[in-house]
């Protein structure tokens, strides 16, 4: 069985109990919401050997570093407190906006990037061939002139620019060798 669409690949999907379809608006920034809350690792602590843990019933924003698992290295664990400082020196009006960021905030949805110019003309000049004629504008559709011709200009601008650089590097070599020949007619001419 063949499918070419997403909707095709959903029906499929959504056929079997064991999956559950995901949608671009399910990826949120956590990245961005996270950093509004907590500090990132300092620069050099984390290594592969650690272990991480965090106690809630002491205080949920430290965590404790610990070199291994092992009761000899139970000493060298460090901990490192991981709220944001303005939020550490209890400041009432950042402790207020913190519990309200933590009880209400949630972070926003990632944007897809969409598909790159290169890879939209490939898919409407080159592939659009190998799909039914009844799903290539909704796979494969072909893209403006404008951008056909865009990232022509741009691959003839990269093409001339890597040409350029051999023939200059060409150059180079060529007054290198005849100046390492003519070293060599002096040196001889003086064994003479």
């Amino acid at each position: 069985f063949f499918f070419y669409t997403k909707e095709q690949l959903l029906s499929l999907l959504g056929e079997n109990s064991q999956t559950n379809p995901v949608y671009f608006t399910d990826h949120k920034d956590w990245d961005s919401y996270l950093d509004r809350l907590y500090l990132r690792f300092p620069a050099g602590t984390v290594k592969k050997f650690h272990s991480f843990s965090v106690d809630y019933q002491e205080d949920s924003t430290k965590m404790t570093i610990k070199v291994s698992c092992a009761d000899e290295d139970r000493g060298k664990a460090k901990v490192i407190d991981f709220k944001k400082r303005s939020d550490r020196d209890g400041d009432d009006a950042s402790s207020t906006a913190r519990s309200h960021l933590l009880l209400h905030g949630t972070p926003s949805a990632i944007t897809p990037p969409g598909i790159k110019i290169i890879k939209q003309v490939e898919l409407g000049t080159k592939w659009r061939k190998f799909v039914p004629v009844e799903y290539r504008d909704d796979i494969c559709p072909l893209p403006p002139n404008e951008l056909i011709q865009e990232m022509k200009d741009s691959q003839k601008a990269k093409r001339d620019a890597a040409k350029r650089k051999k023939n200059n590097t060409s150059f180079i070599k060529f007054k290198y060798c005849r100046s390492i020949f003519k070293m060599h007619q002096r040196s001889q001419s003086f064994d003479r």
